[in-house]
């Protein structure tokens, strides 16, 4: 399951201190573990020092200006290491207790020459932000070239309009997804009637009926259907469509309420050739709300607490309380996703340590945040009675569980609310589609805060070719589309045995006979594909040799599982959590579709991995983004290196974007596209080659609070072959200038050719 920050950070377990010294009340250098040289050399050994982590070198506070942008450099030679030991770059506020407000964190854990590079920009709403280096047990290493400049001096910006010079021969197009075909099953002329084994509306549970039902079907190889109306499901069981072949299900515009503790709502999983139709999916809400609106009335001048008023009731159902985050509210579309907005986590999984709570009345909580450096800000907003939408589950039961199905059909299903992901997909599941299928707030309930709490629809293993056409996304509490598989990062114990590093449930996804193939940390191949002999438990042994990496450890691609081949076609995006779209796979085509009012960027082409959360992707190859339309996207200002992106292509490795000039996405064509009011920048390419940005339209008619400098323009990080053509940037009062720049230091072959910028009249 996969959790997502305000800045997109991938953070090391290294960044988890438990305390931070303040640098105001301390030597900047370490006395005893740093040595500076007269020519700004730094040497570094802390043998002389306790075990854990040490902070050894921190700017004075002041240095680094809210609002501005920097980059920060220095050349690595990391001579030693003993076990568990690290070296750490952070950028953090002084007074932070932990790495919850860090922007920049880059951690090195094996010997060699390294180049660390991070651009930055630096929050509006704290003023201590300083660069600091710390170290975990004994290193031995000599710094050089250690600075924070304003900006980036390797930039290179072109103008749009006037482009630049040089040959170039435009690669061969991507192409998407092939068409495919989805089978349908063939009717059998037997229908069975849920209502003849007792489902009925009079039934405070309807569980055990209807799975018998389903039973039934299976046996006499018969469709099933339901009448009309509203049935109860209160049981821990889900309902279960198992096994199923040549099969219908046909919901007869039922409404299904759910209302339990664990497990999924309804799965479908082994099943071949089968359909699902007419019916919609939804949560008791008067038993347990999944989501309030409430609005700020209250802070504590020294941030010890907020208070809430849950705006839509006079009393609050629920009297034991979650707090999973506050998301921000635009007071227009009642989404989150606002320009100066704030989402603050708290309790994402159950069983977190949250702050305290306490009712002052039947619908006003205080929360015990307890957070002195946001005092300010919390006053501020406390003042303006901002609004937020706090969620109560996050990833808790999914709504519709899918595994291991070929041939299924979804059409006219609608999952109007659900506790974790509406839809999820795991394990081999091929060939299917969802025709008309939705996540939307039902009519009788136009204003409730939220849909699914977690993914809209979230694909962590498949087989891929899926189509989606004429679905209508919305008000989730995350992603619309997350496809993927699921990567893991492993260092090498001896020549057959990779000890894992990554979270149980990763772990658990490698099984003896998968295809592993390991890459370096920074994705360059290896050249090593061989069948996983064993998983014990602890470690991944294999019967073939393993190579050396070339840097900490491996990433391990699980080539039992590709989920590529995806068509997303005549679809809606709006009013969620997060992202859009996240394609994490080869052969995809996504065209003819509305994106509007997303929080963070509209799509994400990215492939990554921490040691410590997500580990997403086994790179990108061959998509085609054409003919969508974009509006008033990432409203959060979610950024990568310090810069607002509404479109962003990178990979990671443990940070964004990540350092390295291996292009681990390639063969990206966005062109036909309406990029209306963006945000940030139309285009962020990091990690890419071969990326055509042609033929689109940008243009920003509308003023926001924080009128961004590059506001449709493009950026190109550790990226070749990227080719700006034929596109038309249109002049407003939200856009003046249109430019397209690199970082020279890390991209080449940035082609700008025949763009138009024009002032309407």
């Amino acid at each position: 399951m996969r959790k997502k920050s305000f800045w997109r950070l991938c953070l090391p377990a290294a960044c988890l201190m438990a305390a931070a010294l303040r640098a105001d009340v301390l030597p900047e250098l370490h006395p005893h573990a740093v040595r500076a040289a007269a020519d700004g050399t730094f040497t570094i050994d802390s043998a002389s020092l306790p075990g854990g982590w040490s902070r050894l070198y921190a700017d004075l506070p002041g240095k680094l200006e809210p609002g501005k942008r920097y980059t920060a450099t220095a050349q690595i030679d990391l001579k030693e290491l003993g076990d568990d030991s690290r070296l750490l770059f952070l950028i953090r506020p002084a007074a932070a207790p932990d790495h919850t407000a860090d922007i920049v964190s880059r951690e090195y854990s094996r010997p060699g020459e390294y180049r660390f590079k991070a651009e930055f920009t630096v929050p509006g709403n704290i003023r201590d932000y300083t660069f600091q280096i710390h170290v975990r047990n004994k290193v031995k290493a000599v710094l050089s070239d250690v600075q924070v400049v304003a900006g980036n001096p390797d930039d290179v910006r072109i103008d749009a309009a006037a482009g630049n010079t040089g040959d170039f021969v435009l690669p061969p197009l991507p192409t998407g997804s092939p068409e495919f075909k989805i089978n349908l099953p063939v009717p059998s002329g037997k229908v069975i009637d849920a209502a003849t084994f007792g489902v009925s509306e009079s039934n405070d549970d309807n569980t055990a009926q209807l799975n018998a039902a389903i039973r039934a079907a299976a046996e006499q190889e018969a469709d099933l259907r339901l009448s009309p109306g509203k049935y109860f499901f209160r049981s821990d069981r889900p309902v279960s469509f198992s096994g199923l072949k040549n099969f219908q299900f046909d919901g007869g515009g039922s409404i299904l309420v759910f209302h339990k503790k664990h497990n999924s709502l309804l799965t479908i999983d082994r099943c071949r050739t089968v359909a699902f139709r007419n019916f919609s999916i939804d949560w008791d809400w008067d038993a347990a709300p999944l989501a309030s609106y409430v609005r700020l009335v209250n802070a504590h001048p020294e941030g010890a607490y907020i208070d809430f008023e849950f705006i839509d009731y006079k009393e609050f159902p629920v009297k034991k309380i979650r707090v999973a985050d506050i998301d921000s509210v635009d007071p227009e579309t009642m989404s989150v996703g606002v320009e100066g907005g704030v989402n603050r986590y708290y309790e994402f999984s159950p069983g977190q340590k949250s702050p305290e709570s306490e009712w002052l009345g039947p619908n006003l909580l205080r929360f015990h945040v307890r957070t002195p450096e946001l005092a300010a800000d919390w006053l501020d907003r406390a003042a303006r009675r901002e609004l937020f939408r706090m969620r109560h589950y996050v990833y808790d039961m999914i709504g519709v569980d899918m595994h291991d199905n070929t041939h299924l059909t979804l059409e006219n299903v609608n999952v109007y609310s659900a506790p974790a992901h509406a839809f999820g997909v795991g394990g081999h599941q091929s060939y299917w589609q969802f025709l008309n299928t939705n996540v939307i707030r039902p009519p009788y309930a136009p204003r409730r805060p939220i849909t699914c709490s977690a993914d809209h629809l979230h694909i962590s293993q498949s087989n891929g070719y899926f189509k989606m056409i004429g679905c209508d996304f919305s008000f989730g509490g995350d992603d619309c589309l997350n496809v993927h598989d699921c990567s893991g990062f492993a260092l090498r114990r001896d020549d057959h045995t990779l000890k894992p590093c990554m979270q149980d449930w990763y772990f658990q996804l490698f099984k003896a006979g998968d295809r592993i193939e390991l890459r370096n940390d920074d994705f360059s191949p290896t050249g090593y594909i061989a069948e996983l002999r064993s998983n014990n438990g602890t470690e991944f042994i294999f019967d073939r040799p393993l190579p050396q990496p070339t840097g900490q450890g491996f990433v391990m691609f699980n080539h039992s599982y590709d989920s590529s081949n995806v068509i997303i076609r005549n679809n809606k995006f709006h009013n969620n959590r997060a992202r859009a779209l996240l394609l994490l796979g080869r052969n995809i085509t996504v065209e003819n579709n509305e994106f509007f009012h997303q929080q963070q960027a509209a799509v994400e082409i990215s492939t990554g991995f921490t040691t410590d959360a997500w580990s997403e992707g086994y790179g990108v190859d061959n998509v085609v983004v054409r003919n969508n339309t974009f509006s008033g996207q990432n409203g959060l200002e979610a950024s990568t290196g310090g810069r607002v992106r509404d479109f962003w292509i990178g990979g990671y490795n443990r940070w964004d974007p990540l350092d390295s000039t291996y292009p681990i996405l390639t063969n990206i064509l966005i062109e036909g596209n309406r990029f209306e009011n963006p945000t940030g920048l139309a285009l962020y390419a990091a990690n890419a080659r071969n990326v055509i940005f042609r033929g689109n339209t940008i243009l920003a008619p509308r003023t926001k609070q924080r009128n961004l400098p590059y506001r449709g323009s493009i950026y190109a990080w550790n990226a070749s072959n990227v080719f700006i053509l034929d596109n038309v940037f249109i002049r407003s009062s939200g856009a003046k200038t249109y430019f397209i720049e690199y970082d020279s230091s890390n991209s080449s072959g940035i082609f700008v050719r025949r763009n138009r910028v024009i002032t309407p009249n």
